[in-house]
């Protein structure tokens, strides 16, 4: 039923809508689901994946001390650990470097390639606390050495990375290290 000047009357519109009320129910669900599809980021489905890493990678520090304790025993069988331990305490010592060395050479780089160009430091939770912090003020960048030398060769390091950000927290880029001897 119409009005005069041509408008539909309220109990048209009521009409109308519960007409198609199936119709536009479907439509509004498929619309949602296009929405959820769409904003969906894969970088969350990673976030907990890093978050694990990050907690689970050893301090660079930890990680020099544990590779000087391989180090000094390789070269001498008879190496004396840190204070007096028990042979007991010794094998710990040791067994814990090696768990640590090897937990950096498996973490560290899938970590480098999960990092992405363009976001925050501060999006990694714990990771700005996984090696010494430098600044430079004429760049005024800072970078993080983030995983621990381990080879006595020429050539790139799997087990480090040195990460760069700027005084906003925007990493700007991940190299791996290059050494010469």
């Amino acid at each position: 039923m119409h009005v005069a000047n041509g408008e539909y009357a309220v109990a048209d519109a009521w009409a109308l809508w519960k007409g198609n009320k199936m119709k536009i129910n479907h439509l509004l669900v498929c619309l949602m689901m296009l929405v959820f599809i769409f904003s969906f980021d894969s970088s969350y489905a990673d976030g907990d994946e890093i978050v694990k890493m990050i907690n689970d990678l050893p301090h660079s520090d930890s990680l020099k001390k544990s590779f000087k304790i391989i180090s000094e025993k390789e070269k001498d069988p008879f190496f004396r650990h840190d204070g007096e331990l028990t042979e007991e305490g010794k094998k710990q010592q040791l067994e814990s470097a090696y768990k640590d060395i090897e937990t950096a050479k498996n973490i560290v780089p899938k970590l480098r390639d999960l990092i992405q160009i363009g976001k925050s430091i501060f999006d990694y939770p714990g990771l700005i606390t996984k090696g010494p912090i430098r600044y430079d003020s004429d760049k005024k960048k800072y970078t993080i050495h983030i995983g621990v030398y381990l080879s006595n060769h020429e050539g790139q390091g799997n087990t480090d990375f040195i990460l760069t950000f700027d005084e906003r927290g925007i990493i700007e880029r991940t190299d791996k290290v290059i050494y010469k001897h």
